[in-house]
């Protein structure tokens, strides 16, 4: 940790209240895991191969840069405590939210699209949808709820928010909006994602022929009727974007995010839950479960 910030006390200028155009940016990994590669990969697509990287897992990295805007992609490389004049641009950190007292914040691009767009979507999948639960617990996940209103005018979907603090209140939970949704939305928030609390859902989204979505494709099989996401290339390119806006002297909104790039259909679940799932709805990069 101490190399560390030392190689960043020689990155980042300790003065100097805001970014400027022309600043240069740098790349701080929390690892070099396969999706952290994969957003880089998205980084480098916007800002070109020879943006400079830190890994945080490697020491003695040095970065002969001078930078005030960071893109750090994983909590932890988001959590690092870089000088206070930091631009800092944080990506794949589900549930992290930069606003807690000690922590200054930052631009957080969302591991999911605008709700809005997903909702747009899942009323494509389940064209009976006019009610959407959503089980949430972390302080982050207010942002896509706040485009309750815009999806109610646009779509006809009133947006159910069912806020838990923590996964033991989910049966009592479920059963109260028995009757009440159409069908659920289980956001990016980690606290609520686990094995035991996909089983709850499923159980009681079988059960009751109400569908559920999720937030990546690798949880559909749960039995998720779809998953609509975005990659984690897509998520760096969104980060990479912005930190292109603070070089210009733009500037970025608090929360961004990326686009739709996938949806992952479980025909499985679209049986159990009598759903017929239109097939013209399967588009390139899309992926279907039998």
């Amino acid at each position: 940790m101490k190399r560390i910030l030392i190689i960043l006390a020689l990155i980042l200028p300790l003065h100097g209240a805001s970014a400027r155009a022309g600043d240069k940016v740098v790349v701080v990994m929390s690892s070099e895991l396969a999706p952290y590669q994969e957003a880089l990969n998205g980084v480098r697509a916007e800002l070109g191969a020879n943006v400079p990287v830190l890994a945080m897992s490697k020491e003695g990295v040095e970065l002969p840069v001078q930078s005030r805007i960071v893109i750090a992609i994983g909590g932890k490389a988001a959590l690092f405590p870089y000088p206070e004049e930091t631009k800092l641009i944080y990506c794949l950190a589900p549930g992290l939210s930069m606003t807690k007292k000690g922590k200054a914040a930052g631009v957080r691009v969302e591991v999911s699209p605008t709700l809005l767009a997903m909702a747009r979507r899942f009323k494509a999948i389940h064209p009976g949808l006019k009610r959407l639960g959503v089980l949430w617990t972390s302080d982050s996940m207010k942002d896509y709820l706040d485009e309750a209103a815009a999806i109610s005018a646009q779509l006809g979907i009133e947006i159910v928010p069912a806020r838990l603090s923590g996964t033991d209140e989910l049966p009592n939970t479920l059963r109260r909006l028995q009757g009440k949704v159409d069908a659920l939305w289980l956001p990016p928030d980690p606290p609520l994602i686990s094995a035991s609390s996909l089983s709850t859902i499923k159980g009681f989204s079988w059960a009751n022929d109400v569908p559920f979505f999720v937030p990546s494709d690798g949880l559909t099989a749960s039995g998720a009727l779809a998953s609509v996401s975005s990659s984690f290339r897509d998520m760096g390119m969104t980060a990479a974007r912005a930190a292109r806006a603070l070089t210009e002297g733009r500037t970025s909104a608090a929360t961004i995010f990326p686009d739709i790039t996938k949806t992952t259909f479980n025909l499985g679940a679209a049986r159990e839950l009598n759903v017929q799932v239109d097939q013209s709805l399967v588009g390139t990069g899309d992926q279907v479960l039998p």
